[in-house]
């Protein structure tokens, strides 16, 4: 049986930056604490009262892709076939 491998946790800056470096753009800590709180993607822990530790492992998984940008001012309408057509 091979020895199971320690987990590795980290401060959320360090986090910040490995997900900054996967995703090719600038990941805030405020949003590493959001995806580990609240929609669960990264496993965390308490370090004390302020701050949390998170898996490494888990960080090391998540790449944030740029949001699509809205369609806005323009209009479409549907064209006989069925397809949309953008208005001038």
């Amino acid at each position: 049986m091979s020895p199971r491998k320690k987990e590795e946790w980290i401060e959320v800056r360090e986090a910040a930056a490995i997900i900054s470096e996967h995703s090719g753009r600038e990941i805030s800590p405020d949003y590493v604490r959001l995806i580990a709180t609240k929609e669960g993607r990264i496993q965390w822990k308490p370090k004390d009262r302020r701050q949390n530790y998170y898996l490494k492992s888990d960080v090391e998984k998540i790449v944030v892709k740029q949001r699509q940008k809205r369609n806005t001012g323009e209009s479409q309408e549907m064209t006989q076939d069925g397809g949309s057509e953008k208005a001038a």
